[in-house]
């Protein structure tokens, strides 16, 4: 029930389904009502009901800036006039009341739209500059500015439009002038023979200051208009976006094509759009696929070709689609400018068509039907092709057998839960009709066309739905390269005639059906769509609402008498993810006597769940995976996995899906290849030493990360062995619908400047979107110093095979047995240790460019990985190998880790809170910080030029002599030390481990593993794959032994476990290190303990080793945690397991809240789970999330290939961050006050962090169940040990009646029962605050009570009279008062002049038979509140009365029955970094996180 930012808790008599928008339905408009703007007043969404209405931004006759809005300006941007009767310039500025489409683009540089001002011609955009009220949601305009099109020729007929998924606008111009008609016109009457019309025409010629009408000339010449204007400057899509300065950039896109375009619409892949043909009839429907995405200026067009298919329609409006090129190759914005200037029969050839003949075109020629005015016989002139298709796409669609029957095709929406299209056409009439028109029988429209459509005639109109398909194919058979291709067409919802007929000015369509759809809007996430109706047959045109799954449609908009419904558009979640949504609409030519101004505006605002910061908010969630079985023999050498999770009450299909297996070839790279200095392959070493002639391939692929850039995706990936270690660069890309990744190209990461990389093993990605990577097992320099032959290299065979095996990164062959090419002296000179064992960064610079470094400054031991907190500053190490340690850096700067403070930890047993269970003090390794750049020149050094070192003589009772210092090297050896003078900053760095161990530091762990952070809980989880050696008491496999703890402190005495645990670390601030300084990191580790631990199969006490390569630990809890990965948001811990004591190594995801552990991978045989990581919401906020996971040298019966790939996708659900208002439906029986009760549910479909209080009036609740349903959340905090602050707010109340309602939080004004507005009252504050936290076991329901006790203040300091009062108790007003004061004052509370308080009763009796006048309610609250400071802590124990929340009043002296009291609660989880003897700091304070 809790979220880690907003708990909700509402009172709502009606439940919606989750995501669905539910609007209330508003009723035809009566004669009363036709010259209004009508729109629903409320919307359920998410189990919340939220308060809307439609809210106006401009009207067309508003000033801004002494220009009315809708005024028109020429190419040099003056006011534009009306033509008068006789053709001249009138004194009146010509104002469009036509405004179409407005889009809303959120820039980093604030909110600005542009907006269509349709016609007449000229036609015009505005430049708008918005503001949004943040609380409120409310959009206002700051600016507006016409803008200037002059360069491009001016704008025709701008109508709908979409926002790209880039974030611009895109445009259209409509009926475009028919180009043959334009040429071959011999006067100004018949210049333009299609709907468009001469008269457009001449208007205009205003444009340029020219004035006349077809019938009275004026300025006006058949040869002045041609030498003004060109048709084939007009009829495209256009792209409008902001500049930084917050200017304005226009174009046109010649390449998408030239027709009557209604809008385009481009889908989440950025290269794929539809593109609608508004033409009276005989348009087409178009499709353009861009050749780089997110840039229009290139690509290939294509139109449908449709046939019929009855099975998947009615009326005969079920359709298979194909696709036809229109030309053979993409076509350019530039390859078409040059021509905008043609006439038509430089791209056409034209002969009449001739009707009486059997062959209507002669040979060569294609016919075509011009919107049903004429039949013309066409061919395109030889090498003309590629122009024409694009300057006459309609005509090109024609010869190439498209369809171009439609009537009135309209706007276009994409759904992407549906991949689906939804469009509009409206009406079914003329060349979709078979030989008919408007019924009657007519061929004008189907003559000279394939006449591919034979619908029947609906003067009202459909909405279609269009299937979309990958890998699809044109009529040619190539490829088309889009996974949305359109296969299918069925008709989703159609209008009808009432009585078989239509006439204009009525309601001849259907009220309860849309008439004439015109544009539609998909909103995302909650299956519904828009319809915007443009309608001769209805007398006000609507809106509608219509949901997909159940089919419901719903008026919620209502247009005045004449005005059509225009530019519907839904825009989620505009700002700064503050959840704040608009559903614009734009009123278009009403009547006048409605005013006849055009408006623009929208519905809501609506507050839907909202992001923070670009990060999805997923806190306090859970995951629940359907786990799997541990791998049976049939299944030992496959990779299992999960194949569902559970989140936020929805349930995810889920799959492990392989990007990429070592041996795999990217665009000529072999993945996992190693190579050398030069790049160059580098062979596998034959028993003879020497180089065969076989690459040598990887199959240790470890970490991988995903890092978003504006130009892609990109990412590295390690393989650890055998040496030299390598790093792969990837580009990927993201399939927007499914979620899916794929791998774009590999190269691989050139070290050579560092000399080579040693054995990358895990990493992670920064908080400021870089790899961090890890050197593992670095050479030790002194015994690689004190070799005296290339087998005493190493301190063991294994360290000695890493240094041979790297020899080859120098093109050198040989090993320990067989030297070869290798001599002790020439690997001394190759290989300098200290190059090796840091810590590595890695980012990407420019797209396919990347960065590389290694960080000195971090210390030098066996890194496994680095992890970076959100600081930025406080990053762990932790440290792989036997007798090793755990140490923190501290960066200088925040994301620059290229200087620093380094600390290692010293640990203490703990016992009181088990075995496994320390404290930890932070020991620093230098005074002062250290810097990569003074360290990187010293990397050559050796080991003498840093420490003096002497035997350690173990017969001796001090066996080093004095100013040394004892160290045991990994059990392997006993080493006296000394720093030399003046070297301890540079060696506390490239001698770490030794340094540490010298200090003091616990250097005593055994394969000290991955490491992750928690957020939510503040916790540190990380892992050990075994407790053996240096942790165990003086023993070794649970035997007595001295080898690992002689010459140490012996600091951990651990019972010895062979198959590891997890552990958690408490973070601290304001700690000091062991020198009395103060460490600059609020996130300090001071305690450890084991949270989840192995245990051998057989129970017991184990001595020695287990059995490998069986199931020696216990097959139901990890064996040898390996990495692990915590799931922000969801509550759990991924691990990871790389254990010889497991046939099938898994990957467990552990519910930190539950306890619950579930395996969702298993390995093949002889393969680790390796390197998990969780990435939320890679890209664009579109919710596609994975479990990143390697699967590691697999054995042969798998394949013996590693293989990269990611657990998923998952779609998060998006969960809410703030209040959301809730306002019921009152239907209680006001005559009856008992059937009135407050009644507490959880919802079945909560979204994380809500707790829905229902109001109901049936149902009544026995105070245990009311304590259960209140309880259920705050067990919750106490039991994952989190601390919770609240603020709860009283928004509002009303009268069961619904006569009488006051939301002044919502809206700042009352409202009555008819919906007028009062005078504006003060809004609302309000503050109830409690804390629940680790320790506190008093009983829950002593905390319940704190949702009820509400601290209620106005904001101007005055007497909360007009407000919802709050409850009293007992039989008088200050009986309740007198009782709570008491109390707080002996808890310590004092009083001051703060806030009103008001505890859960109205009336001042316990009778509720009883009716109490509000006006004495209020009186009696007013006359006895008192003020008090309060002070976190514990809320005083009153019981939560289930009938409390009710109030009985009277005004007027009518009854108005039983009230209910809206409250709305956020809540913020809290923690404690340091214990104080002082009172907590109040909300808001550093201590608070969201």
């Amino acid at each position: 029930f809790f979220h880690s930012c907003c708990l909700l808790l509402w009172f709502v008599a009606f439940s919606a389904a989750a995501d669905v928008l539910n609007f209330e339905q508003i009723a035809v408009a009566n004669d009363d009502q036709r010259n209004l703007v009508a729109s629903s007043n409320r919307v359920w969404i998410r189990n919340s009901v939220q308060s809307i209405s439609f809210h106006t931004l401009a009207r067309t006759t508003d000033n801004f800036d002494g220009t009315m809005y809708g005024q028109l300006l020429d190419n040099k941007q003056q006011p534009i006039y009306t033509i008068d009767t006789n053709g001249q310039r009138s004194s009146s500025f010509e104002v469009s009341n036509s405004g179409d489409f407005l889009s809303l683009l959120s820039t980093p540089f604030g909110i600005y739209g542009f907006h269509h001002l349709e016609s007449p011609q000229p036609a015009s955009t505005r430049f708008i500059e918005f503001k949004q009220n943040q609380s409120t949601g409310e959009l206002s305009i700051v600016s507006v500015k016409n803008m200037d099109w002059s360069a491009l020729g001016g704008l025709w007929t701008p109508c709908a439009g979409s926002i790209s998924p880039w974030g611009t606008h895109l445009g259209s111009e409509e009926y475009p002038p028919d180009a043959k008609s334009f040429e071959l016109a011999t006067s100004l009457a018949n210049i333009d023979t299609t709907a468009s019309s001469s008269k457009v025409i001449t208007n205009f010629m205003r444009y340029f200051d020219l004035y006349g009408t077809p019938t009275s000339p004026n300025d006006l010449t058949l040869d002045i208009v041609r030498s003004h204007f060109r048709p084939y400057r007009y009829g495209f899509t256009t792209e409008m976006n902001v500049t930084s300065t917050g200017e304005y950039t226009v174009a046109k896109h010649y390449s998408m094509g030239r027709f009557s375009h209604e809008l385009s619409v481009c889908l989440a892949d950025k290269t794929t759009c539809f593109l609608t043909d508004d033409a009276s009839t005989n348009g087409g429907f178009f499709m353009f696929i861009a050749d780089i995405p997110g840039d229009l200026s290139r690509g290939r067009l294509y139109a449908a070709k449709m046939s019929h298919n009855n099975s998947i329609g009615s009326q005969l409006l079920g359709f298979d689609v194909e696709w036809v090129p229109l030309y053979n190759e993409s076509v350019s914005d530039f390859d078409v400018q040059p021509f905008l200037d043609a006439s038509f029969t430089d791209l056409i050839d034209y002969v009449p068509f001739d009707d009486s003949a059997a062959e209507h075109c002669p040979e060569g020629y294609s016919s075509y039907n011009l919107e049903g005015l004429s039949r013309e016989c066409i061919r395109i002139k030889p090498g003309m092709e590629k122009i024409a298709s694009v300057l006459e796409a309609r005509r090109v669609a024609a010869i190439r057998n498209a369809t171009l029957e439609f009537s009135k095709w309209e706007g276009i929406s994409f759904s992407p839960e549906r991949n689906a299209l939804f469009t509009a056409l409206t009406q079914i009439r003329y060349g979709m009709e078979d030989q008919r028109k408007k019924g009657q029988v007519n061929t004008m429209y189907d003559v000279g066309g394939p006449n591919h459509i034979r619908a029947a005639y609906n003067p009202c109109g459909c909405v279609f739905e269009l299937s979309l398909q990958s890998d699809q194919r044109d009529v040619f058979g190539f490829r088309i390269l889009s996974g949305y291709v359109p296969s299918s067409m069925r008709d989703l919802i159609c209008g009808s005639p009432v009585g078989g007929s239509v006439q204009d000015g009525t309601d001849s369509c259907n009220l309860s059906l849309p008439a004439n759809p015109d544009n539609v809007a998909w909103a995302s996430d909650f299956d519904t769509l828009f319809i915007a109706e443009d309608s001769d047959y209805h007398v006000n045109n609507v809106l509608w609402a219509y949901s997909y799954s159940s089919k419901e449609l719903k008026r919620i908009l209502s247009t005045p008498e004449e005005a059509e419904s225009s530019a519907v558009y839904w825009v989620p979640n505009l700002i700064n993810n503050n959840g704040w949504s608009y559903i614009l609409s734009s009123v278009q030519h009403p009547g006048l006597a409605s005013g006849g101004d055009g408006i623009i505006g929208y519905i809501g605002p609506i507050r839907i769940s909202t992001e923070n910061s670009g990060e999805l908010i997923l806190s306090l969630g859970e995951a629940r995976f359907e786990p799997i079985a541990a791998a049976t023999v049939l299944q030992r050498d496959a990779i299992l996995s999960t194949e569902s999770i559970s989140t936020f009450d929805s349930i995810h299909p889920l799959a492990f899906r392989t990007m990429a297996k070592s041996g795999q070839v990217f665009m000529g790279q072999v993945y996992g290849q190693l190579t050398n200095a030069m790049g160059q392959p580098i062979y596998r070493i034959g028993d003879d030493g020497k180089k065969t002639s076989v690459p040598h391939i990887s199959d240790d692929g470890d970490f991988l990360s995903l890092l978003v850039k504006p130009f892609g995706i990109y990412g590295f990936q390690h393989f650890e062995s055998p040496q030299p270690g390598i790093t792969e660069f990837i580009q990927f890309s993201q399939d927007d619908l499914t979620g899916r990744l794929s791998i774009v190209n590999v190269s691989h990461v050139s070290w050579s400047k560092f000399g080579g990389l040693w054995s990358p093993c895990a990493g992670s990605i920064t908080p400021w979107g870089s790899h961090l990577g890890s050197e593992e097992y670095p050479p030790d320099a002194r015994n690689f110093q004190q070799a005296s032959s290339i087998a005493e290299l190493g301190l063991d065979s294994d360290d000695n095979e890493m240094l041979t095996d790297f020899m080859r990164y120098y093109d050198m062959y040989g090993k320990t047995s067989a030297e070869n090419d290798l001599k002790l002296s020439t690997i001394k000179k190759m290989i300098r240790p200290y190059r090796y064992g840091f810590v590595t960064e890695l980012n990407v610079v420019s797209p396919g460019q990347y960065s590389i470094t290694k960080h000195y400054a971090m210390g030098r031991f066996s890194h496994e990985l680095a992890y970076c907190l959100p600081d930025q500053r406080t990053c762990f190490m932790t440290d792989d190998g036997t007798n090793c340690g755990f140490y923190m850096f501290v960066a200088d700067v925040r994301g620059d880790l290229r200087s620093g403070r380094l600390y290692a930890a010293r640990m203490t047993h703990d016992f009181t809170r088990g075995a496994m269970s320390f404290d930890l003090e932070w020991i620093p390794l230098h005074t002062t910080s250290m810097k990569d750049e003074d360290i990187a020149g010293s990397v050559n050094a050796s080991f003498s030029d840093l420490m003096d070192y002497a035997p350690y003589d173990s017969t001796k009772l001090n066996p080093c002599p004095a100013g040394y210092t004892p160290f045991n090297l990994r059990g392997i050896a006993k080493e006296c030390l000394k720093i030399k003078q003046g070297k301890k900053g540079l060696a506390s760095v490239l001698e770490t481990r030794r340094v540490a161990g010298m200090l003091g530091a616990t250097t005593e762990f055994t394969n000290w593993e991955g490491l992750t952070y928690s957020a939510e809980r503040g916790l540190l989880f990380t892992s050990l794959s075994t407790v053996r050696y240096g942790m165990e008491d003086y023993q070794k496999l649970g035997t007595p032994s001295r080898t690992y703890d002689e010459a140490g402190p012996n600091h951990i005495r651990a019972p010895y476990n062979p198959c590891g645990c997890v552990f958690e670390l408490e973070l601290t601030s304001d700690v000091v290190d062991t020198g009395g300084a103060s460490i600059s990191s609020k996130s300090v580790p001071s305690k450890m303990k084991d949270i989840l631990c192995g245990r051998p199969a057989t129970g017991g006490d184990v001595f020695g080793e287990l059995q490998k390569c069986a199931n020696s630990c216990d097959i139901d809890l990890p064996s040898n945690p390996d990495n692990v990965a915590w799931m922000s948001g969801l509550d759990t811990l991924l691990i990871a397991e790389d254990s010889d004591y497991r046939v099938n190594n898994v990957l467990w995801a552990y519910s930190y809240g539950r306890g619950e552990l579930q395996r969702i991978i298993s390995t093949p045989f002889g393969a680790e789970s390796s390197a998990p990581y969780w990435i939320p919401n890679l890209v664009n906020n579109n919710g596609w999330s994975y479990i990143i996971s390697s699967v590691q040298h697999p054995g042969p019966g798998a394949g013996s290939r590693s293989s990269i790939g990611y657990l998923g996708p998952i779609r998060i659900q998006r969960a809410g961050t703030d209040v959301s208002i809730s306002t019921p439906v009152p239907t209680a029986n006001s005559s009856d006050p008992k059937n009135v009760t407050v009644h507490y549910e959880p919802l079945r479909n909560f979204i994380i962090g809500s707790m829905a209080l229902l109001y109901d009036t049936d149902t009544q609740m026995t105070d245990a169940q009311v304590t259960k349903a209140v309880e259920s959340a705050f067990a919750y905090a106490v039991r994952q040990r989190i601390k919770i602050a609240c603020t709860a707010s009283v928004v509002g109340w009303c009268s069961t009646s619904g006569l009488l309602c006051e939301f002044p939080q919502v809206s700042a004004r009352r409202h009555s029962a008819s919906g007028a507005r009062s005078r504006e009252e003060p809004r609302l504050r309000s503050i109830v605050e409690w804390r629940i936290g680790t320790g506190h076991r008093r009983s829950v329901l002593e905390d319940r009570d704190a949702v009820a006790h509400l601290i209620v203040r106005r904001e101007d300091g005055g007497p909360l009279t007009n407000a919802v009062a709050g409850y009293m108790n007992g039989t008088g007003s200050s009986s309740f008062f007198t009782t709570f004061r008491t109390a707080l004052v002996s808890r310590g509370i004092k009083p001051s002049s703060t806030y009103w308080v008001y505890y859960p009763r109205f009336c001042p009796t316990e009778d509720v038979s009883m009716q109490c006048n509000l006006t004495d309610v209020r009186e009696k609250v007013a006359a006895s509140t008192f003020t008090f400071d309060f002070v976190l802590g514990e809320m005083p124990d009153f019981d939560i009365d289930r009938d409390g929340f009710t109030v009985w009043s009277t005004l007027g002296g009518m009854a108005l029955g039983g009230a209910v009291l809206f409250l709305a609660v956020r809540c913020q989880q809290w923690r404690v970094l340091k214990q104080r003897k002082t009172a907590p700091k109040r909300v808001g304070d550093d201590e608070l996180e969201d």
